[in-house]
């Protein structure tokens, strides 16, 4: 008690607020522990499964996404183009039309010039007409040789990957196509590469 004012009130602040900090922390682990447990007899769910694709263009890293949502198998495959205004939309469903991937291509519009905010509203709306799917967003993204020109692109997945995070019953996930190297598509071999099987004992 005497020592108080010079700074033994420290350790009777700090001490209580520890304590406090770990019941806490206990309580969600806990929480989570229990909303996470199996219960017995349990079976795997059902998943239908709705791939939705965002493009900004008919390129190799689009092609990339694609094949690899076409290979998942879902219910539905979708690419959808958020339309700018400057993009030659006419040219670009030509060019669709001309490849017949027979996967469904949707414009979305975006008289303000936005990307994440039509796209989500996009997203809401396909999810709303069949409420027993997951969603699954798959990513285009880019992977370049030098860290600094990272920044330059990818700007937009990220910013839709962070407010896809936290929505219910939605997938993300992101394909690179790496820049600078000759890969055989998604697989990111070379051309020609044979594929390893597994090591014999």
């Amino acid at each position: 008690m005497s020592k108080f004012t010079a700074g033994a009130w420290i350790p009777a602040v700090v001490i209580p607020l520890i304590v406090v900090a770990c019941k806490t922390i206990k309580r969600h682990y806990d929480a989570v522990e229990q909303e996470l447990a199996v219960p017995e007899h349990a079976t795997l769910p059902a998943v239908h499964n709705t791939v939705i694709v965002p493009m900004s263009a008919v390129n190799k890293s689009a092609l990339d996404a694609l094949a690899y949502a076409r290979a998942l198998h879902p219910e539905r495959l979708v690419a959808v183009v958020v339309d700018l205004e400057d993009a030659d939309v006419d040219e670009l469903r030509r060019r669709w039309r001309e490849l017949d991937f027979g996967i469904t291509l949707e414009i979305v519009e975006s008289p303000y010039r936005e990307i994440t905010r039509p796209l989500l509203a996009f997203i809401n709306e396909v999810d709303d007409r069949r409420r027993d799917d997951v969603i699954t967003v798959i990513l285009p993204e880019l992977v370049v040789r030098h860290w600094w020109q990272q920044l330059l692109h990818n700007q937009t997945a990220l910013a839709l990957k962070g407010r896809l995070l936290f929505r219910p019953n939605t997938i993300v996930i992101s394909v690179p196509t790496q820049l600078g190297a000759a890969t055989d598509g998604v697989s990111g071999r070379a051309p020609g590469a044979r594929r390893r099987g597994p090591r014999r004992a």
